[in-house]
């Protein structure tokens, strides 16, 4: 799975996935394994323009079980409805944490 943007790549480096390759446009503290590539082919790895000058490919996201959320003390749960811009939504998980 490919991801981009800046703040998607970091909190994946940051979380659980395993990330297997970063490309960037620049160094920018990123760490290996990075490949720097032009602008365009980060464009057409993460099918969108809006990439920031990074993507990265990473395992899928493993999801917690809602009934192991819940047995969590003090469980604090955020519910979105029709949400469509997947930059929202981690804006959204962002001010939650």
């Amino acid at each position: 799975m490919v991801i981009y943007g800046r703040n998607a790549v970091r909190e994946a480096l940051r979380g659980k996935r395993r990330v297997h390759q970063i490309w960037a446009t620049d160094i920018d503290d990123w760490p290996a394994p990075l490949e720097i590539v032009s602008a365009e082919e980060i464009e057409q790895r993460a099918g969108s323009d809006a990439h920031q000058g990074v993507a990265a490919l990473v395992d899928p996201y493993p999801y917690a079980d809602a009934d192991d959320l819940l047995a969590q003390p003090d469980p604090w749960i955020v519910a979105l409805d029709e949400v469509t811009d997947p930059q929202n939504l981690g804006a959204i998980a962002r001010t939650a944490e």
